[in-house]
């Protein structure tokens, strides 16, 4: 059992490391740069790495973050994998409606957004279009840095619960403390009660064992008696 409670100890203890050590990481967020093969061709695109974000969370969050730029917004699904948003107008980006494609990958680390940026014939890139692929890669950290809060406000709620489970079972442990106290005192009160009674048991006895003897000495006279008188 100690064996067992140490190893529960140290695995807790590896917990805690591990999550202390990542918040107190200063975390940065970074947008590359990618030439990959996407639904028209191979195109200039953006890779987001999201820690600890699953993919489809990552697809629901940036729904909701890009919905500020008014494109229409087409989710992926099992038959297009890739999703769409149509005429969207980031104006740091460019003057003109943007369409942009996208899709989520889950990672050892989480998942990954990819995004290409049609800007109309050409795919934004740092090669034809400098500023505007910088103030892309702005606005994508920025919903990597809010998708990184909505992850770490929920595992914030996780260790809350788990931190709730722990008070209460040790709630539980503290009432039945109380229990086995009183239960012990009752045990106590019974021992000093069947203690005081063997004691006034053996007075008792040595009582009825001295009644004894003067009853046999009376029953043996009055035998004795009996005999005297014949038949």
């Amino acid at each position: 059992m100690k064996k067992i409670k140490k190893q529960i100890l140290t695995i807790a203890f590896f917990a805690f490391m591990s999550v202390a050590f990542n918040s107190n990481a200063q975390q940065t967020f970074v947008v590359n740069e990618i030439y990959a093969y996407m639904s028209k061709g191979q195109n200039t695109g953006f890779e987001i790495p999201l820690q600890d974000a699953k993919p489809e969370d990552a697809i629901n969050s940036f729904k909701k973050f890009i919905s500020k730029y008014k494109g229409k917004f087409v989710s992926p699904s099992k038959k297009s994998p890739e999703g769409f948003i149509d005429n969207a107008l980031i104006k740091e980006v460019s003057a003109n409606t943007v369409d942009m494609y996208f899709t989520s990958q889950a990672t050892e680390y989480g998942s990954k957004l990819i995004v290409f940026v049609d800007l109309g014939g050409a795919f934004l890139g740092s090669q034809n279009q400098a500023m505007g692929f910088g103030a892309m890669q702005n606005i994508l950290k920025e919903f990597a840095r809010q998708q990184a809060v909505t992850v770490s406000e929920e595992q914030v709620k996780v260790e809350e619960k788990a931190l709730k489970v722990l008070e209460s079972d040790l709630k539980k442990l503290n009432d039945e403390k109380a229990d086995y106290i009183k239960d012990i005192e009752k045990a106590k009160a019974l021992i000093a009660q069947r203690e005081q009674d063997l004691v006034n048991n053996a007075t008792n006895q040595g009582t009825k064992t001295q009644q004894i003897e003067i009853q046999k000495t009376i029953l043996q006279t009055v035998r004795d008696k009996r005999a005297a008188l014949g038949k």
